[in-house]
Formats: structure tokens, sequence, C-alpha cells
């Protein structure tokens, strides 16, 4: 059976609300946060993923990484 999705939903504020309040916080991280700081989350995650990457595949794996520009980053 299929939940019915007001009911879901009806605990949590409006969708509208929520993203509102994630684009809230990712503003203030990016003015309180350095660049470098913004990305040490992603660059671990990214690391633990090569890894296990090659723990599983060994030598067959081929790893290239592209770098974002400034602008992307922005």
């Amino acid at each position: 059976m299929e939940p019915d999705l007001d009911a879901v939903h009806a605990r949590y504020p409006p969708v509208d609300v929520r993203v509102s309040e994630i684009l809230e916080k990712i503003r203030r991280d990016c003015r309180e946060l350095g660049l470098e700081r913004r990305n040490e989350g992603n660059e671990r995650q990214v690391e633990e993923f090569i890894a296990r990457l090659r723990v599983e595949f060994g030598e067959r794996v081929v790893i290239e990484r592209q770098r974002l520009s400034a602008w992307a980053g922005g």
C-alpha cells in the first residue's frame, strides 16, 4: 500500500519554506566559511570514494579529476 503523500508531508513545513531555509543556510555558509573550508567535506568524500574503487578494482581503475574554475565555486 502506498502511503498518502499528504499525510507523509503534513508533519513538515511546506516545500517552499524548506527550500528557503536550505538556500539561506547555503548563503550563510558561503558568507561565513572560506572556500577551502566549504570544500573539505566534498574532498573527503571524493578521496574515500577513490579509495573504495582502488580496493575493489585495484590497478584497473583510472581516475581523472577535473578541477572546477573559480567561477564555478563563486
